[in-house]
Formats: structure tokens, sequence, C-alpha cells
């Protein structure tokens, strides 16, 4: 009996919500088919229908969002008549946060940073007309994807104290500027002497 398709993809949307429940409060370690089939109300084989188990659950939703971003920065960076690239971002990143920061945080994988600055990188580079070859640009874009990753990750678990808008211009500060010149325009002067 094949079930209808609807109705598939609502249970391992069901499995993945969750799923997410759960790793929002544990590590992968500590999370079970068996919690999650309960949380979920589904047997144990329904689960395996959809995924191998909780590592394959997890490697689901972080491709689903790289997938996700990857249209969005395709979308965003092909349409220059379009709102500032930054907003759209935030906007993006608000919506996604609380995936961004759980998978970003301490419970996360480390392999899925590399999976966003894998897909961010080459858009970017190419949008700037910048070479992936060149060493220093390498550099450059490590520097300022993991200041990026590691300040959304800060501003979504620490309750978005400020707004999209608000974070966005912070951002576009630090990428015309850089940390020192949005420091010293803020301050006034920089006094690295302790």
């Amino acid at each position: 009996m094949v079930k209808n398709p609807e109705r598939k993809a609502q249970t391992k949307s069901n499995l993945m919500d969750s799923f997410w429940t759960l790793y929002k409060k544990h590590s992968i370690e500590d999370i079970s088919v068996i919690k999650i089939t309960e949380l979920a109300g589904y047997n144990r084989s329904t689960f395996y229908e959809y995924f191998m188990d909780v590592y394959d659950l997890l490697n689901q939703i972080e491709s689903n969002l790289v997938e996700k971003l990857k249209l969005e920065m395709i979308k965003n960076l092909s349409n220059p008549a379009a709102t500032d690239i930054v907003d759209r971002m935030a906007a993006f990143f608000e919506e996604n946060g609380e995936y961004l920061s759980v998978l970003l945080g301490s419970k996360g994988d480390p392999a899925f940073v590399n999976k966003l600055k894998a897909l961010i990188k080459p858009l970017l580079m190419k949008a700037m007309c910048l070479s992936e070859t060149e060493f220093d640009n390498q550099i450059l874009f490590e520097f300022s994807l993991g200041g990026m990753l590691s300040a959304l990750s800060y501003w979504y678990s620490n309750g978005k104290l400020i707004s999209s808008g608000e974070y966005a211009t912070i951002m576009r500060s630090l990428l015309m500027k850089g940390s020192l010149g949005v420091a010293r325009e803020k301050m006034g002067v920089i006094c690295l002497n302790p």
C-alpha cells in the first residue's frame, strides 16, 4: 500500500521536529531513535523508513538548510537591483537562526561550519570577482566568514538582543571598515596597551 505523499512528508517533518526538540537540549550522543519516535508518536520502524540513524537525520537537516541558503544567496547575488544583500541575508538568518545557532554552537557538528564556508566562499568570491586561488583572498574569507558565522551564533543564542536590521548594520560596518575601524568609530580611540 502506497502512502499519501503529503502524509509521508508530514511524518518525516514530525520526526525531524522531534529530533530538533531533543537536539536543542542534548548532544547527539544522548539522542536515540526511541526518544525521537516516542516524542513524535511513531514506531521505530517508521523512523527507519526515512533515516538510517540519528546522524543521517541531522545530516538531512543540515543539507536542507545549506541548500536553502545556497538558493537564497544565488537569488540575492544574481539580482543587483534588489535591496542590500546584508539585509536580505540577515532576514534569512533570523528566519533560520534557531537551527543555525544550534548547528554553529557547542552542540553542533564542526563539519557544518565547513559545509557553510564551502558553499558561501565560491559564491561570494565570484560575485566580488576575486580569485579563489590567491592565498591572501583565502585568508580574508576565512577570517570574515568565521567571524560572521560566530557573530551570528552569538547574536541568536543570546536572544537576539538587537533587531536583524541592527545586526545587519553591524555586519555591514565590519565588512566595510574592519573590526578596528568600527571600534575606533564607536569609541574614538583604541588602546591596545594594557
